[in-house]
């Protein structure tokens, strides 16, 4: 099951981070360029190790340079 992050917001490039409970990094997507923040790919469920993660609250925190967004997100499977 793939989870859609939506947003818009004017960036060249986009850093997308999800984190756990703990603080502890989840998921990086990397740095890549981006007309909007709005066509940032996918993200799977999975960790950086591509094993699914556990149903919980964590943050996803997006850095587009001069802007930085956290959300809380919570994931059900």
């Amino acid at each position: 099951m793939t989870k859609r992050k939506s947003f818009a917001m004017p960036a060249d490039k986009a850093n997308i981070l999800v984190y756990n409970v703990k603080g502890q990094v989840v998921r990086g997507m990397g740095t890549k360029p981006h007309k909007t923040v709005a066509n940032i790919p996918h993200w799977d469920g999975n960790d950086n190790s591509d094993k699914p993660v556990s149903n919980g609250n964590g943050v996803d925190r997006i850095n587009t340079g001069p802007e930085l967004h956290a959300r809380k997100i919570l994931m059900i499977k």
